[in-house]
């Protein structure tokens, strides 16, 4: 097979009943040159059956079936990107599905002349059943047609210091050079937050430009690993090495933002029902501990903070993110 432009990742596990939805949404985009890397790992539901029934595809180029479960959903991405063969890479999640035109829309915005390693559309949410449950609640900006191109650091101090703006890897494509170019994979080593810190490895390396446009449909149906995590908030740790990364490696957030997630860290350490939460040994990075021992003598002060300057301050919090490029829908 010739090289293709976008190598198209879906790792699956025990989500037959979605699968050809989502298949589908792949073969029927506008944007013909592109590779499927079908990747399942050791589901239950007799997923391998449907799969195994798009081998005949002329776009399918491998299928991988794991003997055991891998246990993280970002083992998979690193085993499909190093199966990769394309410039670029989507990573089509096996619950959600597309409109035909995201990986045309997403292309172009790579393909222009500004340096984009990231290219991310805007979502509809909907159910189990597909019903359309409207605007994704995280998307903050009008679903107009228009593409804005963002330099990847303003674009990190703005919208992925202190939350995760790339909420679905269905919304994005990135260069497959951007991932190359990661020496430190300490994201394979998480279960719940891993993409958020992929996310940030690759968009320091160049720009991003947001498709301000409802091209991916993020479902919603209660058993993703991320719903497990939220009843124990078993993701807590791995946000705090998030977001020590980010204080460390951007000392310009914003200091509202900035205190919010010192604080956030330092309230756990605080609270004695809280204690199930902290970190097991190894989860954070080496200096976590002196970086918490610092400032938890400031704890009262970042609580008189929180309650009565930050609602004060909140609008100070957003830095003005000004696109440096906007690509029409024409």
């Amino acid at each position: 097979m010739s090289t293709p432009l976008v190598s198209v990742i879906v790792p699956n596990y025990n989500y037959r009943r979605f699968l050809p939805e989502r298949l589908e949404s792949i073969f029927n985009q506008t944007f013909r040159d592109f590779e499927v890397i079908l990747l399942d790992d050791c589901s239950t539901d007799d997923s391998c059956s449907l799969i195994e029934s798009y081998r005949s595809n002329p776009h399918v180029a491998e299928i991988v079936y794991n003997e055991t479960n891998s246990g993280s959903p970002f083992v998979q991405w690193e085993k499909g990107l190093t199966l990769a063969r394309g410039k670029y890479v989507w990573i089509a999640e096996a619950d959600d599905c597309a409109s035909p035109t995201l990986l045309e829309k997403c292309v172009k915005a790579l393909e222009s002349p500004h340096d984009v390693v990231l290219a991310m559309v805007m979502s509809r949410s909907i159910d189990a059943h597909s019903a359309d449950l409207g605007q994704c609640r995280y998307d903050d900006c009008p679903a107009d047609g228009n593409t804005h191109i963002y330099i990847g650091r303003d674009f990190i101090l703005n919208k992925m210091s202190h939350s995760n703006r790339c909420y679905n890897a269905s919304m994005t494509v990135f260069r497959r050079s951007a991932w190359q170019s990661i020496s430190v994979k300490d994201y394979m080593s998480m279960r719940y937050c891993g993409d958020w810190l992929f996310w940030l490895y690759i968009m320091r390396q160049g720009n991003v430009a947001v498709v301000q446009e409802n091209l991916s449909m993020f479902r919603t149906h209660g058993n993703s690993t991320m719903d497990s995590a939220r009843p124990n908030q078993a993701f807590t740790p791995e946000v705090w090495k998030i977001f020590h990364y980010n204080l460390t490696n951007y000392p310009d957030i914003p200091a509202p933002t900035a205190n919010q997630m010192i604080y956030n860290m330092l309230r756990i350490y605080k609270r004695p029902k809280s204690h199930h939460l902290l970190p097991a040994k190894g989860v954070m990075s080496p200096d976590f501990d002196r970086f918490i021992t610092e400032r938890l003598p400031r704890y009262t002060l970042y609580w008189l903070y929180k309650h009565l300057l930050l609602p004060l301050h909140r609008p100070l919090a957003n830095r003005p993110l000004r696109s440096i490029a906007t690509i029409s829908p024409r």
